[in-house]
């Protein structure tokens, strides 16, 4: 049975968990395509490719914490994803950590950035970022690209996933299921 609109959604709990829908206005208009929802901690995150912005937002209270604008910011295709207390973004041209005040502590300029919604993974203790040819890490410290004489530019989108010892990529041009 398909809910057709959120009224019907069923409010569950189960162990603290409480699904329900937030129903706030916050004065902004979200993108159909480019805007993703995630949540870390006690906090959710929107990123709007309209306004060019990402908004950490405490849902208990219903009140925008901070957000961050780049002109950058743009044809958002990833998720926010947090890591070591940062929040990392990946669009098509630039990969941005941010701390939790939401605050740049990073911005690498990239090219052939996602495409297509990939999220990116933590795997020993590094956050990889699929983008349309290459396979980006964060190590806390620094934004790399992984050694060509490792993992070699792909021909499009890359998804990824893993588990403790194995990354699995899909380069969505070259393999078929």
């Amino acid at each position: 049975h398909l809910h057709q609109n959120w009224s019907d959604f069923p409010v569950e709990k189960k162990e603290n968990l409480v699904v329900e829908k937030l129903d706030y206005n916050f004065g902004k208009r979200f993108s159909e395509k480019n805007t993703a929802i995630t949540a870390f901690d006690k906090y959710i995150f929107i990123t709007n490719d309209l306004d060019n912005t990402i908004y950490c937002i405490d849902p208990e209270k219903g009140e925008i914490i901070w957000k961050f604008t780049h002109p950058k910011l743009n044809k958002v295709q990833s998720p926010a994803t947090a890591f070591k207390n940062k929040i990392i973004l990946a669009t098509h041209s630039n990969i941005f950590i941010l701390n939790s005040n939401g605050k740049i502590v990073l911005n690498k300029e990239i090219t052939n950035g996602p495409l297509y919604w990939a999220s990116p993974i933590n795997h020993q203790n590094k956050l990889f970022i699929p983008t349309a040819r290459y396979l980006y890490f964060y190590n806390g410290q620094s934004i790399n690209q992984v050694n060509e004489n490792e993992f070699p530019a792909a021909q499009s989108q890359l998804y990824i996933s893993g588990d403790s010892k194995n990354i699995f990529i899909v380069d969505s041009l070259s393999c078929c299921i």
